[in-house]
């Protein structure tokens, strides 16, 4: 047990304090308002969060929740994740994702917040790898059966994109992502972060790949950043269970094999081939999992593949929030390109 917890435990608090300042004052605010007037006693900053802060929120009746505040610049990210999680709790209740206690808008600067049910167990995150190859094939598996149960809930709304008010869906998949990744290519080519050579090529690489996508198939329902940060574990004695996953702020529909990207790259190496024609046993158990409730298509390494590059050039787009992975998504996009000899 004590493996396995402390692996758990040594990612809690491992990232700096959210710089958003909320006071224990503004805190006491919302809970009157949500929460049937309960007294606030404490209110801390919680690990996680790239483009928002996440705090602790207790009452002295013992009830704890999370208070989840948004950059007033995201506000389209804080309306997805109200809306997928509303759409969860009605559709998918079995699912151990967070509900909705209240939300609004914040203080002067407009800033959008949740107030949310605080799920137990905690990121493993770069824990992973300290735990022992059963375990972390126990939560390979579990991050796999996960997203198959999401992938099976109805859509807020058809089409690939967001559901949030004013966002523009299409219903064929080919030209989403085909659309996508142009913009966010060119815009790398501007920013100096791929030549005009390797741009050209990534797009060549993806072309090939669309080719195993039909233009009519429908999306499913994506996490669409399920890494092991947002997926929560406890333990009950030696056995590793999956008892929660956050941060819905970028769901939205789109092909399955996309929302399998992160969490395979969250995992430790395992000796899975870079073109998964041959799989270490931590993606076997992800893809076990999955299948669970789901078979894989035909060409599910291609599609897979299309989406890993689409989500290299993206985070290279992404900076603020992604800084230090910039090098990193560089070096894959050039990988991933050396899989179809588009690059020495």
């Amino acid at each position: 047990m004590g493996k396995v917890n402390s692996a758990i435990a040594s990612r809690a608090g491992d990232r700096e304090e959210g710089a958003s300042g909320f006071t224990l004052k503004e805190a006491a605010a919302l809970a009157e308002e949500h929460l049937g007037g309960a007294r606030v006693r404490g209110l801390r900053p919680l690990s996680g969060g790239r483009r928002n802060q996440n705090y602790r929120l207790a009452t002295d009746a013992g009830f704890a929740c999370v208070l989840r505040v948004f950059d007033r610049t995201d506000r389209a990210k804080w309306e997805e994740e109200s809306i997928a999680l509303a759409h969860l709790e009605r559709h998918a209740p079995e699912l151990p994702v967070p509900r909705v206690l209240g939300r609004g808008v914040w203080g002067e600067g407009g800033e959008p917040y949740l107030l949310l049910s605080l799920l137990p167990g905690r990121p493993v995150g770069r824990g992973l790898p300290s735990l022992d190859g059963a375990a972390q094939a126990k939560a390979s598996f579990a991050m796999g059966d996960f997203l198959a149960r999401l992938h099976a809930t109805p859509l807020p709304a058809p089409g690939y994109g967001l559901w949030c008010e004013g966002a523009e869906r299409q219903a064929d998949p080919v030209a989403f992502e085909r659309d996508g990744f142009e913009r966010a290519s060119r815009r790398c080519v501007r920013e100096g972060w791929l030549t005009e050579r390797l741009a050209a090529s990534a797009l060549r690489f993806l072309e090939r790949r669309l080719r195993a996508f039909d233009p009519t198939e429908p999306a499913v329902f994506c996490h669409h950043d399920l890494h092991a940060d947002n997926v929560l574990f406890a333990s009950d004695g030696e056995e590793l269970r999956l008892s929660g996953v956050v941060d819905f702020e970028h769901a939205r529909g789109r092909s399955r094999e996309y929302d399998w990207v992160m969490a395979l790259w969250s995992l430790p190496d395992d000796g899975t081939a870079a073109d998964y024609g041959e799989l270490g046993p931590l993606r076997r158990a992800f893809l076990d999992g999955y299948t669970r409730l789901h078979g894989l298509h035909a060409a599910w390494r291609e599609r897979l593949l299309a989406f890993e590059m689409i989500k290299a050039v993206g985070f290279l787009v992404y900076k603020p929030a992604y800084a230090e992975f910039l090098t990193r998504n560089r070096e894959h996009v050039v990988r991933l390109l050396r899989l179809d000899g588009l690059v020495a």
